[in-house]
């Protein structure tokens, strides 16, 4: 039934709904389908449990309504023997209650078994019975009101008495014990029902589990494979944008290189300072393109996490050899003050990724520091953690461009007069990065930055 559902669902489905879409709603059907079909199942196991209860209760009512008819007839006889035994007329009150209700019982036996045929036919049998044990027992107090020593009609009156009560009481225990078979036979049949609508119960939410765990599945795989697509997607793109990039800063060196050189060659009587002007456009775009390359690598590696190895260094003896390599290469005009604060000589780092840590942060205090300003660099520790800080006295940065430093290639439109990469602070973030570190910047326009780079040490 189900595989027809399912073919079926698969033939009304739009041609044109993707595959994704059309799984989904497939097995919600399957899920649909399922609970009614289920559902239907269980209710009429809950309709016939429902109608066995009230088979029972019916059972009940016919039992204890011939059981009234009886014990009227008893209540009757008592008091006829009470009163003739002790000429008690206490006795009567019973005995008057007795023949007062027991037609209404009659009746009521009669309306509890309508819809039961034999009983009815037993009951036109009984009927007679009860009326002449009644009479009896009538003209057992009649006849002791007239005539107290009347013994011997009395109990011919009484053994006539007790043999009717015996053919009421046998035809009133078949009907009984008809009603307690079938009770227990509903009983039976009720137990296996409500025993079918728990298995039922358990099965429709395995069923349901069942289905909505493969629509988990399948909604999970295709946010997997929509996440996979998307990242490759993002990937392509920023592999075309970081292409189009390094295409477009590589070009202006060059185009300066080429231009400078064709000068030189043309220029034959050009003067000396003319042609070292042109030399040193020559050795700056050369430099340019040294740093974009090296800053590409550098940025391609630690995206990798390539050649991270960590070890222990003197962390301060490095740290005060870069300051004097940076001094010295880049001819700063700035004043680099090293101040070592660090409680412990040594530091387990990425020697190479340090040494772009602070080369970055450095140079790019020294390219966006006016002369003769002063530029910190702190070295300090505390339990776990080695703390870099630089703070220059810059240009500082705006807090709308704060987001975007560390994206590759960014660089402010008011910088675009100072030579730069745009790769700096993208290899900064990446380095920290593997060393688990954090990077935070404090920055105001007109006052300078501060860089705190922090690198947790075990």
């Amino acid at each position: 039934m189900i595989i027809n559902f399912i073919i079926t669902v698969k033939k009304i489905l739009p041609l044109k709904m993707s595959w994704e879409r059309k799984n989904i709603t497939l097995w919600f059907s399957m899920a649909i389908l399922i609970i009614c079909i289920v559902s239907t199942i269980s209710l009429q196991y809950t309709t016939q449990l429902f109608q066995g209860q009230k088979q029972i209760e019916h059972s009940y009512q016919v039992i204890q309504a011939f059981e009234a008819i009886l014990q009227t007839l008893r209540d009757a006889e008592r008091a006829r023997r009470g009163y003739i035994l002790t000429n008690k007329e206490s006795y009567l009150g019973t005995y008057n209650h007795a023949l007062l209700t027991i037609n209404s019982k009659f009746i009521h036996a009669l309306n509890t078994t309508a819809d039961n045929e034999r009983q009815q036919k037993t009951l036109t049998t009984l009927a007679p019975l009860i009326t002449e044990r009644i009479a009896l027992i009538k003209k057992s107090v009649e006849l002791y009101k007239k005539d107290k020593s009347s013994t011997a009609e009395q109990i011919y009156l009484t053994d006539r008495g007790i043999d009717l009560h015996d053919d009421i009481w046998h035809i009133i225990t078949e009907i009984e014990t008809e009603e307690q078979l079938l009770i227990q036979k509903t009983s039976a049949e009720s137990a296996a029902n409500y025993k079918a609508k728990i298995l039922m119960a358990i099965i429709d939410s395995g069923c349901i589990f069942l289905v909505l765990f493969a629509i988990y599945l399948l909604l999970h795989y295709q946010i997997a494979k929509r996440r996979h697509s998307e990242t490759i997607l993002r990937e392509s793109e920023r592999k075309t944008q970081f292409f189009s990039m390094i295409s477009h800063e590589l070009r202006t060196p060059i185009s300066t290189i080429l231009i400078s050189a064709q000068v030189l060659e043309n220029c034959h009587e050009c003067s000396e300072a003319k042609k070292l002007k042109n030399l040193q456009r020559i050795q700056s775009a050369a430099k340019n393109m040294t740093q974009l390359i090296t800053d590409m690598l550098a940025l391609t590696r630690a995206e990798a996490g390539l050649d991270f190895q960590p070890k222990s260094i003197d962390l301060e003896k490095l740290c005060d050899s870069l300051v004097e390599d940076i001094e010295f290469s880049s001819g700063a005009k700035q004043n680099l003050i090293f101040i070592s604060e660090c409680q412990t000589k040594f530091a387990t780092v990425d020697e190479k990724m340090l040494r772009s840590i602070i080369n970055n942060l450095l140079y790019n205090a020294i390219k966006y520091s006016p002369d003769e300003s002063d530029i910190y660099f702190n070295l300090s520790s505390k339990p776990g953690q080695v703390i870099l800080q630089i703070q220059d006295q810059g240009i500082g940065i705006d807090l709308e461009e704060e987001k975007y430093i560390y994206e590759p290639f960014s660089r402010s439109p008011k910088v675009s007069d100072i030579p730069g990469t745009g790769l700096g602070l993208a290899v900064v973030q990446k380095c920290v990065d593997l060393h688990g570190g954090s990077i935070t910047l404090t920055s105001q326009v007109g006052v300078g930055s501060i860089f705190t780079v922090k690198i947790p040490q075990i």
